[in-house]
């Protein structure tokens, strides 16, 4: 044994060595024990992994010194050594674990439920939570009876992953409007499948997953193979593969999402407080109950077919009446067909088995049960609930957003929600919140949002779309000209922007300007929803020129559209808002007919639009008495879903319906009224100022001239031209008031141009008729 060995020994440094390394041990597994039994950062036991190794110099340094027998003196070296390996060992940890959470990874909370009852919740801290998209599957079988699996497995991993509430699963069905999908439909892969990596890896960057799964399966025999890829995201690699076969589905999705687990957890002994069932226990044990969920949930997402969607689930549940989450798709559909009995029956049946239900479900499922009943405070509540717990839950935030912006008007409290999904990877939200900028009168941030929303989306049109729309609404319609022409060439295969365009060639009077963009949109579009944006543009055509039979005809074909690609209750909602064209084109028993077709379909509390419908059709008839009858129905419903957006309705309404029987000085009071709520109202950020606006200012214009307020009704019509110079009735009305003041030659102006929008007006079309005749007396 050399003289350096025979050292060591005599100095015991050896056996100090192995019992520190030992003793790290002891250490190390205690503090893992620590974290799994109280769920603490795995960061934790790596820290002080990493610091008991960054000691050994130190406990070399002591062994060497004190390790023999006998009175030993602190020498030089340990003096300098020690503190130094302190320092840089605290160095070395704070490099490596500054910002990383070491504490619990979840904690409790305390909140107060629906029913004021304090209810007691462990929720895992967002740093703890990986997030992860799931992708369709691709069949690369022969058998095309095996479709359904493509989407089937995706609803499956979904489930089964759900279940661990350290992980946040994305779904290519979830988001606003099935916005999630969007992305990848607009790429032109409208089945979901067979779509390339870069652009699944696109879609999960766009909404800040950690990883996204993909797949394929075939058939081998009796049994099926399905391969699915786990990916990182940021960068894009290939994290793992894994290989399953049997005979059953379900079990072989239990398989893949075990794997899966194990590969992206940052927890571990979490088994405690995560369930980990069967997928096939909160779904269902039938194989046929389960194809016809996935037909009714795909019908909805690929074909927007209700009908169809209903008779999958319907078929389902007859399967597997324990089919929860059967039950609780169909009380959606039911809702948006406007079934509200048959939607609260299913919600029924879906609570009665909602142990089955994960709880973000179960948050939907009984927030649309208070919603259908109309109770209102604990529809909200349950809402709050839900970010309470999820607080890392885009979706739960966006419907939050949304439940303030329209309910209570509590915009504040809105755009803090919308900011807090956009941190969680929702940027499509920022359009929202852009909105609700422009409702409070602050350009500049909308203007902001908008142009984030465009760096966010570079490639996208439609940030460029909205910007026009905000210039226009203005009245600065050469910025909005430019902006809406970005948009066009970022968007040259969508219609939206050729028809923003011709909604600009319109108000600047350029009537075949404006034809030629039509001309344009149709050959573009691409579907029917497509399509019904066009002509709902080719009917405001008409509608500026006097061509009332015309317009009438192209609402005949728009709402044929809109059926076909709408739910019930917004074909309800959208024909209740155009059948004032078929009155202008003396229809009225169509338009009444148009909506009687809707009793006895759609049910409380959406049946009300139909109240609405009638409402403006008597307006438009001049049948005041029959209007007020109805107005009186729509403000108890609006009060009753406290919907105080809408509040300026009640006054413009009103203020129409005392014009009509004379009584100026009410109109006034009440239009103006109407205008105040209206212009702070988020409906004034969504284009309804073509209506709405006109409509009101128009009237204070007609009204305050009459009154002799020449003053006043210059103002209001200011407001108007500003923002649609060759409007034909504005301009009509403006050419009276030059004549009250005197201005003959402003006068002929005004009315030159009211008759060139006009010059093939419909043969019996009065207002045509009228600026005819106050331009032949000057």
């Amino acid at each position: 044994m050399s003289g350096f060995t025979s050292e060591l020994f005599h100095r015991r440094v050896p056996q100090f060595f192995l019992f520190y390394l030992g003793a790290s041990w002891v250490v190390v597994e205690f503090t893992d024990w620590l974290a799994n039994r109280y769920l603490l950062s795995n960061n934790l036991v790596d820290m002080v992994l990493v610091g008991m190794f960054s000691l050994v110099p130190a406990v070399l340094l002591l062994a060497w010194t004190h390790g023999a027998r006998g009175k030993d003196r602190w020498t030089r070296a340990e003096k300098i050594g020690i503190p130094l390996n302190v320092l840089v060992t605290t160095g070395l940890l704070v490099s490596m674990f500054h910002g990383k959470e070491l504490g619990a990874a979840a904690e409790e909370v305390m909140i107060l439920d629906e029913q004021g009852q304090t209810v007691e919740h462990l929720v895992p801290k967002p740093a703890f939570r990986r997030k992860v998209a799931v992708f369709f599957f691709d069949n690369e079988g022969v058998l095309p009876e095996d479709d359904w699996l493509q989407y089937g497995m995706t609803q499956l991993l979904v489930t089964d992953l759900s279940q661990d509430r350290f992980i946040g699963v994305w779904n290519p069905w979830g988001g606003f409007e099935n916005s999630n999908f969007a992305y990848i439909r607009r790429a032109g892969y409208d089945d979901g499948t067979n779509v390339p990596l870069t652009l699944l890896q696109s879609v999960a960057s766009k909404y800040y997953q950690q990883f996204f799964v993909t797949g394929e399966f075939t058939r081998v025999g009796d049994d099926y193979v399905f391969t699915a890829q786990l990916y990182s995201v940021d960068p894009a690699r290939l994290v793992s593969e894994h290989e399953v076969r049997g005979r059953d589905p379900m079990r072989l999705a239990d398989l893949l999402s075990t794997k899966i687990q194990e590969e992206i957890v940052l927890v571990e002994g979490t088994e405690e407080i995560n369930p980990d069932l069967p997928v096939a226990e909160l779904l269902t044990n039938s194989m046929i109950a389960l194809k016809h969920f996935v037909d009714g949930r795909m019908s909805l997402l690929l074909d927007n077919d209700q009908e169809a969607a209903i008779a999958h689930l319907q078929a389902a549940v007859e399967v597997d009446p324990t089919f929860a989450l059967a039950y609780a798709l169909l009380a959606q559909v039911y809702q948006v067909v406007g079934n509200t009995s048959e939607a609260l029956v299913a919600t029924k049946q879906a609570m009665q088995h909602d142990y089955k239900l994960l709880q973000d479900t179960r948050f939907r499922l009984k927030s649309l049960d208070y919603f259908l009943q109309g109770q209102m405070d604990k529809f909200v509540r349950v809402i709050e609930m839900w970010t309470e717990l999820q607080p890392d839950n885009p979706e739960a935030h966006t419907q939050m957003a949304f439940v303030y912006m329209f309910i209570g008007d509590q915009r504040e409290k809105a755009l803090e929600s919308f900011a807090r999904a956009r941190d969680l990877g929702e940027d499509f939200v920022l359009m929202w919140e852009a909105k609700l900028h422009e409702a409070n009168r602050d350009m500049d941030k909308a203007l902001a949002a908008y142009r984030q929303f465009a760096e966010s989306f570079p490639e996208d049109h439609t940030p460029w779309v909205y910007v026009g729309r905000l210039y226009r609404r203005e009245g600065d319609l050469d910025q909005a000209r430019e902006a809406t022409e970005r948009a066009a060439l970022l968007g040259s295969n969508f219609v939206t922007p050729l028809v923003d365009l011709a909604e600009l060639e319109l108000r600047e009077g350029r009537l075949d300007e404006a034809w030629f963009n039509l001309e344009n949109a149709v050959e573009v579009a691409k579907d029917d929803g497509q399509l019904a944006v066009v002509t709902g543009k080719i009917v405001d055509w008409h509608d500026a020129q006097g061509q009332m039979q015309l317009a009438s005809e192209a609402v005949d074909e728009y709402l044929e559209l809109i059926r076909r690609t709408q739910n019930p209750v917004n074909f309800l909602a959208i024909t209740s808002r155009e059948l004032r064209h078929y009155v202008k084109a003396n229809r009225l028993d169509d338009a009444l007919a148009r909506l009687q077709e809707f009793e006895g379909k759609i049910q409380p509390p959406f049946n009300r639009f139909i109240d609405l419908g009638y409402m403006g059709i008597y307006l438009e008839a001049k049948q005041p008495d029959l209007a007020e009858e109805r107005l009186l129905l729509v403000e108890e419903f609006l009060r009753e879903m406290q919907r105080d957006d809408y509040a300026f309705v009640i006054p413009l309404s009103r203020g129409a319906i005392l014009y009509q029987r004379g009584d100026l000085a009410g109109a006034r009071e009440n239009l103006e009224e109407a205008s105040a709520l209206f212009d702070t109202s988020i409906h004034s950020a969504f284009g309804e100022e073509d209506r709405s606006v006109r409509l009101c200012l128009l009237l204070l214009a007609e009204i305050t001239r009459k009154q002799g307020d020449l003053e006043a009704a210059g103002s209001h019509l200011a407001e108007v031209l500003k923002v649609w110079p060759w409007n034909a009735t504005a301009n009509l009305v403006l050419a009276q008031l030059r004549v009250a003041e005197g201005r003959d030659d402003e006068a002929r102006e005004a009315l030159e141009r009211a008759l060139y929008m006009w010059a093939n007006a419909d043969p019996d079309y009065d207002l045509a008729q009228e600026a005819r005749d106050l331009l032949a007396s000057l």
